[in-house]
This record gives C-alpha cells, structure tokens and sequence, in this order.
C-alpha cells in the first residue's frame, strides 16, 4: 500500500452506521502514551526521536496491525501530503509542522492511526463512523495492550500516564464526536448549548478538532478532564452528553420544520442548485451548501441524493485532495473550479 492509494478508496468512517448518521457523522478516540525512561518528544535530542522512532515501528510491525497499511515517515512526507492526511483525519494539526523523526502508521481501511513523536511519543487514534463510542475504545483499547506488552509506558501510580501537555495527564484519553447540528444553529440554541458544554467540562472545536473553524454547522465534542475519572466514566458521560444532544437536534428540527418549512425547504434546495450548477465553489460555500443537502436528506426533504455522496465530497473537495488528483498546486481560481466540477459530477 503506499500514500497515494488512500486516494483510490474510501476511508470506512464515512459510511453511515446507525439512525442518528444525519446528525453524528463520526466518532474518535485517542489514547496519549509515552515510552519511560526516554524524554518526551519536545525535550528529546534528534538522536533520542530516532531510537524512539525506531523502537516504535519495530513494534508495531511486531503486532502486525500494520500489515496492509502504512508506515509514514513525517521526513518523506511534503506539506501537500501531510495536509492529505489531515483532510482525512488521519493525523494532528501539529504534525502538520513535524519533520524529523516522526511518523504515522495507518490501518488499510484507515480506522486506526497512530502518530510517532508528534506531541507525545505515540497518539493512538481509532476513529469510527456513526456513534460507535464504545466499539472505537474498545479497539483503542486492544491496541493500547498489544504495544503495551511490548513497551513500557511512562506511568505514575499517583497521576497515571504521564504526558507532554498536563491536560493529558491521568488516562490519556481523548474522545470526540463530530456531530452536524444545523437546527439548533438557525433556532438560536446552538451558543447557549456549546456554552453549557464548556462549563459542563466538554471541549467544544470545529470540523477537524483542535484549532479549527466550525464550518457547515459541523462540531467536535470531546471529554476535556483526563485525571481523577476512570476510561469507563469519560466514555460513559460523552455517551450520555451526545445522546442528549442527539436529542436536542431531532426536537430542533421537528420545530423548525413546523414553524418555518418553507423557509427551509427553499434553503435546501438553493444548496442543492447551487452545488449541481455552479462553475466556482469556495471552500466555505461548499461546506455550508453540503451542511444544508445534509439537512435536506436527514429531513427527507432531498431524496436523490444519499448521505455517504455528500460524506465522501467532504474529503474529496478538500484543497489537498484536490491537488493529489490534479497533480499539481493549484491556485484558488483553479481550486474552486475543480471543487465545483467534481461536485457537478456526484451531485
């Protein structure tokens, strides 16, 4: 398998699981380990990234997880690649910017990632469509064991497992769900609900996590506290908290379909002209268009086309995917009208 066959195949998470696929979009978990006795990667000497690159790989091939996939190195990598593997979920915004002695493996259906030396010596990452919370930690899980037998982890027995950044600390256990929210937005209940969330000890980020705009209507929420609660708890109350939310979303739209369905009917299918005719699509505009056809099918408003076409154009009109099947840099002239082409042909 090498980098460009990620472009031949769809990765598995955007395919629709369960009855809440028009509202939950995916899950991710990420567990935060590092190697005892060896600095982490922001304190350690390029000679000390090397032999914990080394070690890790070396491992991972030892649990065969990677067999089919991948094995990145971040020096063999160009901006335009990692960026590749952002759109798709794969890597951090912060390996972005990572070069030396760094990596990533990744499954052949691109369900779990794992990131060498970015923040931390490994990020295991399990990533899964739908709401499949607790089948996404159970795998984390599984792998977490298997490179566990094999590498001793920095752990306290007072605080846990020790990590580069201090909010990290305790289980190492980040999980999120991108969920697409349009109703509570266009009702006004969407700030006062993600204000809740902050207070209520959740992170609330945009479409690609950390550091990144909520376009579309889409956002990340994911557990902030790692010390002091077990796994099962973080897991447990993100469940509990999307459910909710889930919830919220369906009682939105039923209310704003009853006050307002005109209105709305006429904003779907604008997006729905606009994106099966327009010669120039801006990322922004398209992401916003896709967040109301979104809307349009989960309401049923839209039956020509399916929720994993419009899943599948959220990574294929990204900017780096763009250029991948181009072959070439593109200017944004350029960029936004091959957007709008290959929209033209799935819409």
């Amino acid at each position: 398998m090498k980098l460009l066959d990620l472009l031949k195949r769809d990765p598995d998470w955007i395919y629709p699981r369960d009855g809440a696929e028009d509202i939950v979009l995916s899950t991710r978990v990420r567990l935060a380990r590092n190697v005892a006795l060896f600095p982490f990667p922001g304190r350690a000497t390029d000679a000390e990234r090397k032999d914990v690159f080394r070690l890790i790989k070396e491992v991972l091939k030892e649990t065969k997880i990677f067999d089919n996939g991948l094995i990145l190195s971040a020096e063999d990598l160009t901006l335009l690649d990692k960026e590749l593997l952002f759109e798709r979920r794969l890597v951090s915004k912060e390996f972005l910017r990572i070069k030396k002695f760094s990596g990533v493996a990744i499954s052949a259906d691109e369900t779990i990632s794992i990131m060498i030396n970015e923040e931390d010596h490994l990020r295991i990452q399990v990533i899964s469509g739908g709401f499949e919370l607790h089948r996404a930690f159970d795998i984390a899980n599984k792998i977490d064991d298997k490179i566990g037998e094999r590498v001793k982890y920095a752990f306290s027995k007072r605080w846990g497992y020790l990590t580069s950044c201090l909010t990290n600390v305790g289980t190492g256990l980040r999980a999120s769900v991108l969920l697409h929210l349009p109703a509570l937005n266009q009702t006004g209940k969407l700030h006062s609900l993600m204000d809740k969330l902050r207070k209520e000890g959740f992170a609330v980020r945009g479409f690609f996590g950390e550091g990144t705009k909520a376009y579309g209507n889409f956002l990340q929420v994911s557990n902030q506290i790692t010390l002091g609660v077990s796994e099962e708890e973080i897991i447990r109350n993100l469940y509990q908290k999307v459910k909710e939310i889930v919830e919220k979303e369906k009682n939105a739209r039923s209310r704003l379909y009853d006050e307002a369905g005109l209105e709305l009917e006429n904003t779907v299918w604008r997006a729905y002209g606009i994106m099966k005719f327009a010669r120039l699509l801006n990322l922004r505009d398209f992401v916003n268009y896709a967040s109301a056809i979104r809307t349009g099918i989960g309401m049923q408003i839209i039956k020509n086309v399916d929720l994993l076409t419009i899943n599948k154009l959220l990574i294929e009109a990204m900017p780096a995917h763009l250029m991948k099947k181009c072959g070439k840099t593109l200017e944004k002239d350029e960029e936004d009208y091959e957007r709008a082409k290959l929209v033209r042909e799935r819409i």
